[in-house]
């Protein structure tokens, strides 16, 4: 046996019988390596939960400000949505009145269509002006040119 204890409990034993070399290591060696291990995979796994852990925070983080991305992008395009689809059923609706006028032959009844239909006009003018001055891009304030041109044209 040598003099340090590790290489005590960690030295070879030959054993004598039928000829072969066993190794043969002493229990409290075993026991050793056994928390050894434990603690190699005890740190591992704890690193694999850490690295999870960062992972969804990071993965949390960016949902949470591609949100509000989304809701900064939805809150002001949402609005003019909302005039264009309201000018839009007005505009229908003026559609729907045109035809009544031709449709019908009593003037009593015509003037009061057309009083609507008027109605209806302004209230398109008024949607289209809070369009314009919600106008962010270049491009939309075109289209909407091109919209009133189309509407001034008979």
């Amino acid at each position: 046996m040598s003099d340090s204890w590790w290489s005590s409990l960690c030295s070879c034993r030959h054993s004598r019988d039928k000829g072969s070399t066993k190794r043969s290591v002493h229990p409290t060696a075993r026991i050793v390596k056994r928390e050894y291990i434990a603690m190699n995979l005890g740190l591992a796994f704890g690193l694999l939960v850490a690295i999870l852990i960062g992972i969804g925070f990071l993965g949390l983080s960016r949902m949470d400000q591609i949100n509000a991305d989304l809701e900064g992008v939805l809150g002001r395009r949402w609005g003019r949505l909302q005039l264009a689809r309201e000018a839009l059923v007005y505009s229908g609706r003026n559609s729907r009145l045109t035809m009544e006028v031709f449709l019908l032959n009593d003037k009593k009844l015509i003037d009061p269509v057309l009083s609507q239909r008027a109605e209806n006009t302004q209230k398109i003018s008024e949607l289209v002006a809070k369009l314009e001055e919600q106008c962010d891009s270049s491009e939309e304030k075109q289209t909407l040119a091109a919209v009133l041109a189309r509407r001034s044209t008979p």
